[in-house]
């Protein structure tokens, strides 16, 4: 499994943990983490 396919896979896990939280909450974790998975990939890829 890719570094880019755990990260995505844990924003979608952030997402259900977070299912509580308004859909904006929701919206910057899963954001926080596609920049994060985006800049991991460019330092390793």
């Amino acid at each position: 499994m890719s570094m880019q396919q755990m990260r995505h896979t844990g924003g979608v896990e952030i997402c259900d943990r977070h299912a509580h939280l308004p859909s904006t909450e929701k919206i910057k974790y899963f954001l926080t983490f596609e920049i994060e998975g985006k800049i991991a990939g460019f330092i390793f890829g």
